[in-house]
């Protein structure tokens, strides 16, 4: 048995420009015993971005072949070729959280525990 294609925890990626420019690149690893819990405030009066080769992706997996042999993945990528963007009188807050920590729990303790 496969484990998930991303590994364990959550993976979070994205990345503009060609193959060979990685300095533009972000790949987070959220591990199953992490978790994130960020906040975003924006006021932006105008912004214009032009990106070829925009790239994104997020996966989570949860494998274990030691207890049960079980896997659950899921994921989802988009590949822009290119990408104008203009925000203009944006303001606001996104709350992102994210954990795997609950759900790898209940897998460990088995069913009906």
């Amino acid at each position: 048995m496969a484990g998930c294609p991303g590994g364990n925890g959550i993976h979070i990626s994205a990345s503009s420009g060609t193959a060979a420019d990685s300095s533009t690149g972000v790949n987070q690893v959220i591990g199953l015993g992490q978790s994130v819990d960020t906040t975003l405030v924006f006021d932006i009066s105008r912004k214009t971005w032009t990106r070829t080769n925009l790239a994104a992706a997020i996966s989570v997996g949860l494998a274990d072949e030691s207890r049960g042999r079980y896997a659950v993945c899921a994921g989802v990528s988009a590949l822009l070729p290119s990408v104008n963007l203009t925000v203009q009188g944006a303001r606001g807050r996104v709350h992102f959280v994210a954990s795997l920590k609950d759900f790898n729990d209940a897998l460990r303790l088995g069913p009906g525990r």
